[in-house]
């Protein structure tokens, strides 16, 4: 079997979500990777102020892509389309060159906001595939389609395989019942819809993959589901990342100290991925995917039928399906999944993760925090909410008068309230539990060469969280706060007087609750006189060691 970049040599690959976090960093490594790929075709949505070439000029200009060459990145080749619309909004001659034309398919566009109007979502995350299904089976050259999903796809499940699991609906027939109603009926209609599903995000990439079982059958593809993605790891920059989305949003408010508790389980595990692993994952599926259709077409066993028989719910234009036919469970299991997770292998708990990030911030700090790096974990709910507004309404309250009384804008309040928005989308994520399982995953990376597992590395056992979070704290710093890396000792000095603060806070509203106290009874008074004594024996300890020894931990703290 001929390894990756042999397989890549001389391919015209096309992609979907190039402007993306995940499609930006595939481009880039199908290109300083496989440098013999003839072209890459990029499905890009214009907007009002851009074309779509226009938006490519500008997404080559990355530092994501400054180490690949001039003459690379002239094989990029911005198609506009739309997921949205139509037929991708594409007219007949791009459909004519992305069926003539095109050998490998990364499908990674999506929308990514979760509570999206369940009609958009629907058109981008499913009637999307749909079209694109559509297109390749008048394709005479196609020998891999990669779908890029989600690994919570099915999260109304505990345990979740690598197969496609049914999800009850039949999408079509959903969408059309849905053509002549109001937002707001389909919105009082959506937690019906949903069930056990906290969005339309998942739900709606769940029908994504149902499009592949019953409409690309005699297509080469494959689903890869990532769980939540982060930052690169190593490749091609340590800590990349563009976006506030998922894991990212929340890190940098532990970083801002805009964040100081989160509603979670403890022992729950967050899974998190670095999109360098997502990427290699993603290119090995689809170099696995050709060599098994070129192997079936050898021995015979492709399939040339384009759809399978109909079910009794399509057949009468149904909502719900109740039962499949054999064909479709077979082909279910039959299609190729890959659940590119952590959490399998190396798994980090919320309470590790907490740990982790606090002291990355702490090592790494941000410019102009609001407060030092603490959270805590609150696993009740309701507890949860009068922590939280102790803790992030209160004091962004006092800031924001505090800014108002000096003539300036408030701003705490409403970062608090952003923050919190955010938060709530992905609530649902820090309080469940899954078992995926990777089987596939294992399999696929045994295939392959050892240059390519070091290569195309999607081991995530290698993976170590305290570096990844190092980096993914200097990444958010530098690239996507665009933040001054050798500000670091003024970052510092400034994160210990924020401490040395918190600290006298605490201090001064322990002592006012005291004497409130110490009036009332004798004992309170002893204990206050008690530590009083204590309190001026240790001042005098901290003087004594600040002359004695100069370069003490007392004496670099006063002078900072």
């Amino acid at each position: 079997m001929m390894s990756i970049r042999e397989f890549f040599a001389g391919k015209t690959v096309a992609v979907t979500g190039v402007t993306g976090f995940v499609g930006q960093c595939l481009v880039e490594k199908l290109l300083r990777s496989c440098p013999e790929i003839k072209r890459i075709y990029a499905l890009i949505r214009s907007n009002k102020s851009q074309s779509a070439e226009e938006r490519l000029v500008q997404l080559l200009k990355l530092q994501v892509f400054n180490r690949i060459q001039d003459g690379q990145l002239q094989k990029i080749v911005a198609i506009p389309s739309d997921l949205s619309s139509d037929q991708l909004g594409l007219d007949e001659n791009m459909r004519d060159i992305l069926a003539d034309e095109i050998q490998v398919f990364f499908h990674c566009a999506a929308t990514l906001r979760f509570n999206e109007p369940l009609r958009v979502a629907y058109k981008i995350n499913t009637l999307a595939v749909k079209n694109l299904v559509n297109i390749f089976h008048n394709s005479k050259h196609l020998q891999a389609f990669v779908h890029v999903s989600t690994a919570y796809s099915y999260c109304e499940r505990d345990e979740i395989g690598e197969e496609i699991y049914p999800t009850g609906w039949n999408s079509d027939e959903l969408f059309n019942s849905m053509s002549w109603m109001k937002e707001e009926t389909v919105a009082k209609l959506l937690p019906d819809i949903l069930h056990k599903r906290p969005n339309t995000y998942t739900l709606t990439k769940a029908f994504g993959e149902e499009i592949l079982v019953r409409e690309a059958v005699g297509l080469p593809c494959c689903v890869v589901r990532p769980s939540i993605i982060g930052a690169t790891y190593s490749e091609p920059i340590p800590g990349w990342c563009t976006n506030l989305n998922g894991a990212t949003g929340i890190i940098v408010g532990y970083g801002k100290g805009l964040l100081h508790t989160l509603h979670a389980h403890r022992n729950t595990k967050l899974d998190i991925i670095p999109v360098d692993f997502v990427v290699n994952g993603i290119i090995a599926a689809a170099w696995k995917t050709a060599h098994t259709h070129m192997g079936n077409k050898l021995v015979g066993k492709a399939i040339v039928t384009s759809q399978l028989p109909t079910t009794p719910a399509q057949e009468h234009g149904q909502v719900l399906v109740t039962e499949e036919n054999d064909e479709v469970k077979k082909r279910r299991k039959e299609i190729p999944v890959y659940n590119l997770v952590t959490g399998t292998d190396n798994p980090v708990t919320l309470q590790e993760w907490n740990s982790i990030i606090i002291n990355a911030f702490s090592d790494y700090p941000l410019d102009k925090v609001y407060s030092a790096p603490s959270v805590t974990l609150v696993s009740n709910k309701y507890l949860h909410r009068i922590v939280a507004f102790m803790v992030h309404n209160v004091p962004a309250g006092f800031f924001d008068l505090a800014l108002m009384s000096v003539g300036k804008k408030p701003r705490l309040f409403r970062l608090a309230r952003r923050m919190k928005l955010n938060i709530e989308v992905i609530q649902y994520f820090l309080t469940q539990h899954w078992d995926w399982k990777n089987d596939n995953v294992l399999r696929l990376r045994s295939e392959m060469t050892k240059s390519d597992q070091k290569e195309f590395d999607f081991n995530t056992r290698s993976i170590s969280w305290k570096y990844y979070m190092d980096v993914y704290a200097r990444g958010a710093k530098e690239f996507l706060l665009k933040e001054d890396v050798n500000g670091y000792p003024a970052a510092r000095r400034h994160l210990r007087r924020l401490r040395i603060l918190g600290y006298g806070l605490q201090i001064v509203l322990f002592i006012t609750a005291w004497r409130l106290i110490v009036p009332r009874t004798l004992i309170a008074k002893n204990a206050w006189h008690l530590f009083i004594s204590l309190w001026f024996k240790f001042i005098r300890f901290f003087q004594i060691s600040s002359t004695v020894h100069p370069r003490s931990f007392f004496a670099r703290l006063l002078s900072s």
